[in-house]
């Protein structure tokens, strides 16, 4: 796998083979720019850093076979339409994030589950 970050920001995510579904993003990332993911189709899972404190707007847009997404304890914030088309995603996330989640319920689909694992 292959990224392109610039100051901590991750621009876009370049598979390496269409056999790529699982995906571990760098520690020290502290946020997903806008369609970094777009109609990544192979992508099942993904393991987002401690670091990250921003998904943007439509960062997963069509990843439509995005399984399970592990969200760390700092988010801060989902974007608009971060996970538009992700239907069969199951996010993991602390019990800290219950807030913020509880506030972007708008951008989560109704077929989304959240599951939560202890802090």
């Amino acid at each position: 796998m292959s990224f392109e970050i610039h100051d901590q920001k991750l621009y876009h995510y370049f598979p390496e083979s269409e056999e790529e579904h699982k995906i571990v993003i760098p520690e020290g990332v502290i946020s997903i720019e806008e369609k970094a993911f777009e109609s990544a189709k192979n992508l099942k899972e993904v393991f987002l850093p401690d670091s990250l404190v921003c998904i943007h707007k439509k960062a997963f847009i069509d990843c439509e076979n995005l399984k399970e997404l592990y969200l760390p304890d700092k988010l801060e914030r989902i974007g608009e339409y971060a996970f538009m088309s992700c239907d069969s995603l199951e996010l993991i996330s602390p019990a800290s994030l219950r807030g913020l989640l509880e506030d972007n319920a708008n951008n989560l689909r109704k077929s989304n589950r959240i599951f939560r694992r202890s802090n």
